[in-house]
Order: structure tokens, then sequence, then C-alpha cells
């Protein structure tokens, strides 16, 4: 298998951005110490600050699935139903 590069697009409702950023924050330390994950950096629009983006580069795209599955993930999922006007994610191939 060969390393996967993920890149996500998030973006708040009006009225919810700081909630989402913070979410998104908590999902940084646990995430990096999963097994597979060799990057996982999160940036925020300097121009929109309602949109986030992260760069996320994975063992294999099992470590990438698997982390989807993660509790930090299925938490973040259900205290932003509702709170989120986007969420794209992009397997990227070099």
């Amino acid at each position: 298998m060969s390393e996967t590069i993920v890149v996500v697009h998030v973006r708040a409702k009006p009225g919810h951005g700081e909630f989402v950023e913070t979410q998104l924050k908590k999902l940084l330390s646990p995430t990096r110490a999963e097994a597979g994950c060799i990057r996982y950096d999160m940036f925020s629009d300097a121009e929109d600050p309602l949109h986030f983006v992260f760069l996320e580069e994975w063992s294999s795209i099992d470590d990438y699935q698997a982390h989807m599955d993660e509790r930090h993930m299925v938490e973040f999922i259900m205290a932003c139903k509702g709170k989120l006007a986007e969420a794209s994610t992009y397997n990227l191939k070099a």
C-alpha cells in the first residue's frame, strides 16, 4: 500500500464558526497519535473565518478509513451536526 494524502475543507454555518473551530482543534492531538498518521495539520482561511482546511498524510487508505471510525471523529460529527455548511474530502495521488 502507498501513502495517502487527504485534503479536507470544512465550512461552518454563520454563527457557528467559533464552536466548529474549537471542535476541529480537539481532533488534532488524538488524530496525530493514531496508527498510520504521518501528518494532520489544520489551517484557518485568512479571508473567511468560517473556512478551515486540513492537510493529512496517512500510511495507507486503510489507516485513513480507520481514522474516520475513531471515537473522536464520531463525537465531532455528532457535535457539529447542523452547524456545517460544507465538508468536502479529497483523496490525492502523487
